[in-house]
């Protein structure tokens, strides 16, 4: 994800793709420690009852952009995440839907489509974190 997530933000940012910094270890002890804060979160929300624990996904899906971009700890960065969201709830939660949707029509084409679409998906969501922090987008 932090691979992914590294890709998305130089796209964003006008900088070319270099292989180097997507395989990068730098930040990674931040990233495993709050995943592992967040899926701890997420096991005890599915416990109570699923949909707790698939708002904590929801709501924590933007950690790792806070944690290569703002350079934040790990629980500052879950924070900020949840904060994000929870104040761009319509535009990300019409995101996640426009999402699915993408993936199961790649997955529809023998999942050959997925090339494709996981990228594209990946791509929306740095961009999404950039604009809706008001961060200038490369054209």
């Amino acid at each position: 994800q932090a691979g992914v997530a590294r890709g998305g933000l130089a796209l964003t940012e006008g900088r070319p793709l270099v292989i180097g910094e997507l395989l990068s270890l730098n930040k990674l002890g931040r990233i495993i420690g709050a995943g592992i804060l967040l899926g701890i979160m997420t096991v005890i929300g599915l416990i109570l009852c699923i949909i707790p624990g698939l708002i904590v996904i929801f709501f924590g899906s933007y950690f790792v952009y806070f944690i290569l971009d703002q350079d934040m700890g790990a629980v500052e960065s879950i924070k900020a995440s949840f904060s994000f969201v929870k104040d761009n709830l319509g535009s990300l939660f019409l995101l996640l839907l426009l999402s699915w949707v993408i993936l199961f029509v790649g997955a529809l084409l023998c999942g050959i489509g997925l090339f494709v679409a996981y990228p594209v998906v990946y791509i929306a969501y740095a961009y999404a974190y950039k604009t809706l922090r008001g961060a200038p987008v490369a054209p």
